[in-house]
Order: C-alpha cells, then sequence, then structure tokens
C-alpha cells in the first residue's frame, strides 16, 4: 500500500467525513488518494481558507477536521488559519507536503522550515522521517488535537515519503509518555465549589467557548438551572443558551449595562471554559470559581479565590451532583427589572438587521460572523433559540468568514437542511470572493449577508454573485429590509444580500 493511500485509511478510520485542501506538487499524493476515496475532498482556492473551513467544520462538530496543501509559500500560507485555530482552541489536523528527504535543508525550491515556523501556534508538530510511523503519527496526532485544550497539530510530510509503499499496522489506541489530560476534577475541590454555590446569595456564571469545546452544553444548562443560577456568556459561548432562557442575561463580550451589573453584583462568580481576555466591569471584590481544562488558563488574567482544572463536561457533571436544588428568585427579579427591550429603530443599522433576521431564519440556523466590530452588534441583537453562534475569537483578521462557513455547512450533513449564515462586511468579503466558486462547484449552499459601509470597492457585489452562480439580493432602503431578508431565508441555495448600513446619526 502507499503511504499516501495508508493516510486516507488513517483518516477514514477516525472516522474523518472531508477534507479541505489546496493542490500542489509536494501534496499531489494525498489529493489523488483522497479523490478516490469515501472522503469528501473539497479543493479550496487558497490555503488560508483551506485552513478556515477546516477550521470551521472543527468547530461545528467538536471533532478534528482535516486540511491538506503544499509546501514552501503554499504551507506558510496556512499559517494564519493555524495561528487561528489555537487561539481559539480549535481541533485543526494540518497536513503539509514537503521537499524530498533526500534535499531537506538545502533550501531547493518549495522548501520552507514549517515545522520551526508554526512551532508557536501549535499544539504539537511532526516531520515525518520514517513511512512506518505514519498510522502512529496519524492516531496521535487527532488524539492530541481533541483531548485537553483542543488545539491545531500539524504533519509535515516529505513527497517521497508519500510516493513509499508500505505494509502498514493501524494502531487502535494511542499511548504517550507525559500527555495525560485531566478529564474529571478533584472531588475535594469539587466539594469547595459546592458549598461556595450553595451558600452563595448572589451567584452568577459566565460561559465561554470551553463549554462548546467539552460538549458540556446541557451540562451548563442543567446546572443553572439546579441553582437557579442567572447566566452571561463570552463572545465565544455566545449561543450556549437559548436568548429565551429566563436565566441568561446577554453577552459580556462587549459588555452591556445588564451584563456589567449582574457581575457587579453578584457575591460568587463561576467562570466555565472562558479565560476572560477582555476583563468584565465590576469583577472585584467577589468570590471567583475558575474551571478549565488548562491549568495555565486560571488566575492568567483573573485571580481565582477556588480553580478547577477538568472537563467542562464532566466538571459540571460533579457539581450538578453534588448541589442541592437552590431558589434566587429575588436575584433574577433583580436582574429581569434591569432588562431593557431597547428598539432597533427605523434605519438601517446592523441591530436593525439582525434583529428582522432572527424573526425570519430557522431555529437552529449556524451563524458565522466576522470578528470585532459586527460581532458586537450580532451578540446583542441576534436571538438564537437552538443554532450555533461561530466567531473568531483570537485573532480577528478579514477573510475568514466566508471559508468558515463552507466548512460549517460541510460537516452539516447529519441536519438535513440546517441552515448556514455568513454574516460579514464587503472588505471581509473582498479577501476570500474567490471562494464564492465553492459554493456552486461543490453544492456547499451558504447564505451570505453583506454589510457594507459606504466603502469604496472595486467589485461589483452584484455582477459576482450572478458570475459564481448566486441568488443576488440588496436592501438599500428600511423599507426594502422585511421583504429582503424573508425571501433570503426562505432560499434553498446560496444567495447573497448586500445590505447598506446607514451609520446612527445619519441621513437614510
Amino acid at each position: 500500500m502507499l503511504v499516501s493511500e495508508a493516510i486516507v485509511k488513517c483518516l477514514e478510520a477516525e472516522k474523518t467525513s472531508v477534507v479541505f485542501g489546496v493542490e500542489g506538487y509536494n501534496i499531489e499524493p494525498v489529493c489523488e488518494a483522497l479523490k478516490n476515496s469515501s472522503i469528501r475532498y473539497v479543493p479550496m482556492n487558497s490555503e488560508e481558507s483551506a485552513g478556515h473551513a477546516a477550521g470551521g467544520c472543527a468547530q461545528m462538530t467538536g471533532k478534528p477536521c482535516v486540511s491538506v496543501c503544499g509546501s514552501g509559500a503554499s504551507a506558510l500560507k496556512m499559517l494564519a488559519a493555524v495561528a487561528a485555530a489555537y487561539t481559539d482552541c480549535v481541533p485543526l489536523i494540518a497536513i503539509t507536503g514537503q521537499v524530498s528527504s533526500d534535499v531537506l535543508g538545502r533550501d531547493v525550491s518549495d522548501e520552507a522550515d514549517i515545522i520551526g515556523s508554526v512551532e508557536p501556534f501549535v499544539k504539537h508538530s511532526y516531520l515525518v522521517r520514517n513511512a512506518q510511523d505514519i498510522p502512529r503519527i496519524i492516531k496521535e496526532a487527532f488524539y492530541i488535537a481533541s483531548s485537553g485544550r483542543h488545539g491545531p497539530v500539524l504533519i509535515d510530510i516529505p513527497v517521497d515519503i508519500q510516493r513509499q509503499d508500505i505494509e502498514p499496522e493501524f494502531p487502535e489506541s494511542v499511548m504517550i509518555r507525559g500527555y495525560n489530560p485531566i478529564q474529571k476534577g478533584n472531588t475535594s475541590q469539587v466539594k469547595r465549589f459546592a458549598q461556595a454555590l450553595q451558600k452563595a446569595e448572589r451567584p452568577l456564571m459566565i460561559v465561554g467557548g470551553g463549554v462548546f469545546s467539552s460538549n458540556a452544553c446541557d451540562e451548563a444548562r442543567a446546572l443553572s438551572k439546579k441553582l437557579d443560577m442567572p447566566t452571561v456568556s463570552t463572545a465565544g459561548g455566545f449561543s450556549v443558551f437559548p436568548y429565551d432562557d429566563k436565566r441568561f442575561f446577554g453577552c459580556c463580550e462587549p459588555s452591556s449595562t445588564l451584563t456589567d451589573m449582574a457581575i457587579a453584583n453578584c457575591d460568587v462568580l463561576l467562570i466555565v471554559g472562558a479565560r476572560l481576555w477582555s476583563l468584565p466591569v465590576g469583577i472585584e471584590n467577589k468570590t471567583i470559581l475558575h474551571i478549565d481544562i488548562d491549568p495555565a488558563e486560571i488566575g492568567k488574567n483573573i485571580s481565582a479565590d477556588l480553580p478547577l482544572v477538568g472537563d467542562c463536561k464532566y466538571v459540571l457533571s460533579q457539581l450538578s451532583d453534588a448541589v442541592k436544588q437552590c431558589k434566587h428568585a429575588s436575584w433574577r427579579k433583580y436582574l429581569d427589572s434591569h432588562r431593557t427591550q431597547q428598539g432597533v429603530g427605523e434605519k438601517l443599522t446592523e441591530e436593525y438587521i439582525f434583529s428582522l433576521l432572527s424573526d425570519v431564519i430557522s431555529e437552529n440556523a449556524a451563524i458565522v460572523c466576522e470578528s470585532a466590530g459586527i460581532k458586537s452588534h450580532a451578540v446583542k441583537s441576534l436571538k438564537i433559540k437552538q443554532g450555533r453562534f461561530i466567531s473568531r475569537i483570537g485573532m480577528n483578521g478579514s477573510g475568514f468568514a466566508l471559508p468558515t462557513a463552507i466548512g460549517v455547512k460541510a460537516s452539516c450533513g447529519d441536519v438535513e437542511g440546517r441552515e448556514v449564515i455568513c454574516i460579514c462586511s464587503l472588505r471581509s468579503l473582498c479577501c476570500s470572493f474567490s471562494d464564492m466558486t465553492i459554493l456552486a462547484s461543490e453544492n456547499i449552499p451558504v447564505k451570505l449577508l453583506i454589510l457594507k459601509y459606504g466603502e469604496a470597492s472595486s467589485v461589483d457585489i452584484k455582477k459576482l454573485s450572478q458570475a459564481c452562480g448566486i441568488e443576488y439580493l440588496k436592501i438599500s432602503k428600511t423599507e426594502q429590509a422585511q421583504e429582503a431578508l424573508t425571501k433570503f431565508a426562505q432560499s434553498s441555495g446560496s444567495v447573497l444580500l448586500e445590505v447598506d448600513i446607514k451609520k446612527q446619526g445619519g441621513n437614510e
């Protein structure tokens, strides 16, 4: 069996259903093997997009997803996506080609020290020297990426090794000396947590992206319900709780008057799977409990009175078993009294569009949102019930939203007809507009909501949409919004809706 074929067999054994890639000479054997396998191979138009698509697939499923590309400049172009996966704890497996083993280190054409370049942004990396090691390396890579704190793993494979014949031995288990991620929380510490929460008069929980990583949404909701504990989320944890949950009081990144008030007035603050790099207002003078799989994150930004290292899914379940039913009606009533139903006005603002969008999309829709400014409006205005909100938290580069949405949609085969909506600015679209061709060529229907802020652009979005076989809609006046958004939501294929956003205080 060729090594390239053995690689594909290893991916199939890990239940990989889709791989995103950019072909090149030094990765060609792997790409050809993928095309002749049960795995769906989605060719992307850039290496960064391939990485972001695999990252979106991994975020949606919570399982490692794979991207492949060539060597040299090709591999270096994928680094931005790998770095984004590292900061957002995404289990990405990046497989890169490399020049032939006999010329490694001689600065030949298409050679780059990708292992050295990627070192700050991966959990682990491999340069394959022995073809027989391939099954073990891939098994270990999947385990490392998806255990403990999730993160990317890179495998660099010289092209001559890909073409070798081997008799592979596929391992059934993984044993890595010195690597034993903690899952369950320390029993004594769990009891201390339970006692602190039981005594609290005004408890509050902050849920972060770690809750999604550990697939602990049900456990977080169960603990909140049992303790009658109000909850807020970080941007990474937005949509862990449905917007209409009576114990959910919004997103604290960016902060709002309500979340600031909740944090400032609680007496016990339980932080679950969040690093809180943007410190909430009013964090002082309270008992802080912090749960995280990575001990390095506890106390890094906020000092914890009680730390607890472990997987959120296991630890939250342990806490639910350790605490008794509580009622904090007066505390919730106090916070409820400060809920404000702010109107969104009648101007074409982000809040206005997102509010209308929430009313017409399906309840289980997955929304991929550009980082920074648009995300700030989205977490305050979108009403997500059973769906998922995905954005970049650590690396806020332009151009990630569309390929990430492609990856999310490609991963939704188990949910028939799930809507995937990509929200980004015109500038962000211009950084990845070539990926629009993927929507039609690979039959991956994604709905694009493009917010235009009056910026000059050489791209005619309407002509671009038509060239890519994508339905085009536009909103330039408030009275067009309801009809256009309804048509946008009802479309069964790819559709692009361009919205001329009006700045607050500006003229319609």
